[in-house]
């Protein structure tokens, strides 16, 4: 990702960072209003759900310039999400929710250079899960 775009998403992050519960809140009611079958993937208390994914993009923000580093624990999640159910279906829901999240949270801030900043962001982390989906000599390839 270019520079002025990893600049556009941690300005963003600041932004979102106060309303980041309601965020996360409306992401998952928009996940499980597109595909109601996801819900019952979450088998944890929503509340903690919310605040991990919360410090998951927490984390990934502050390590926009090193993604190559988020690579492996990025395929271990994605294989952990497949165990659970996740299929590689549900990814288009999940990023086009988050999308529509943000923009709800983030209102006049919110552009269409920040949407496909995000949308890239959201497809380059869901490439990385969906290859820990795969045998590790698929993935070599």
């Amino acid at each position: 990702m270019k520079t002025d775009s990893l600049d556009r998403i941690r300005s963003s992050f600041e932004l979102l960072s106060p309303h980041m519960a309601q965020m996360t809140r409306t992401f998952y009611e928009r996940l499980f209003a597109a595909r109601p079958d996801t819900r019952q993937l979450f088998k944890v208390d929503m509340d903690i759900q919310r605040q991990h994914f919360a410090a998951a993009l927490a984390l990934v923000v502050r390590n926009l310039g090193l993604l190559d580093a988020l690579e492996e624990p990025l395929h271990e999640l994605g294989a952990s999400h497949a165990r659970v159910g996740v299929r590689p279906e549900h990814y288009p829901f999940v990023r086009d929710a988050m999308l529509k999240a943000l923009a709800e949270a983030l209102g006049p801030a919110w552009s269409s250079d920040l949407a496909d900043d995000w949308r890239n962001l959201i497809e380059t982390l869901a490439s990385h899960m969906l290859a820990g989906t795969l045998p590790a000599s698929d993935r070599l390839s």
